[in-house]
């Protein structure tokens, strides 16, 4: 895994569905035994985290957050934030924190098998981090509800070794405006 040894962590991404009616990973690195995954469900961000290394137990952390704006005509920001020193995971929508967990049951939560974004790990066993029912290799399996990708867009992930800011969206609205005060201000002068 690219995230090896971490154990703190914070994941940043944008996106936007085509369809509220799908279960489809955003970002996953790990699998069954460690690993962690943040997906869209029907409507709702999930994150999901296990560091327990025991397969087929239920996930150590298991985050919920319901989303507020039409996720189909606009980006949605998911955030989650995973301090292992502090024994804390908060899980954020739109810069607005809807979930948080504390466990102290982090270990290695990026397992050994590969990052993906859009889609869960294909290339190995098909899972999906951290989650208790992932996809198999059985072509008759309906993957436990798993879409094989993501039916929308996804922006601007990012991925920091380090806790970072989420700044709530009343702050991003409160910057815009001063940027166009500011050049307001500036063209009256010229």
């Amino acid at each position: 895994a690219y995230f090896t040894g971490l154990d703190v962590m914070t994941m940043d991404l944008w996106f936007q569905v085509d369809t509220t009616s799908q279960k489809a990973v955003l970002f996953t690195t790990g699998g069954l035994g460690r690993g962690t995954s943040l997906s869209y469900d029907n409507g709702e961000i999930r994150f999901l985290l296990k560091g327990s290394g025991s397969v087929g137990a239920d996930s150590d952390i298991n985050l919920t957050g319901a989303i507020t704006a039409d996720e189909t005509t606009q980006f949605v920001r998911a955030s989650v934030t995973i301090d292992g020193a502090n024994d804390d995971v908060f899980l954020y929508v739109d810069g607005l924190q809807v979930a948080s967990s504390t466990s102290t049951v982090f270990g290695d939560f990026t397992g050994n098998n590969n990052t993906s974004i859009g889609t869960y790990n294909i290339t190995n066993e098909n899972q999906v981090g951290g989650a208790d029912n992932s996809p198999s290799n059985d072509p008759t399996d309906d993957h436990d509800g798993w879409a094989a990708g993501f039916a929308g867009d996804i922006s601007r992930v990012q991925v920091y070794d380090s806790i970072e800011a989420i700044p709530e969206p009343s702050s991003l609205a409160l910057m815009a405006l001063a940027g166009v005060a500011l050049f307001l201000r500036r063209r009256r002068r010229a």
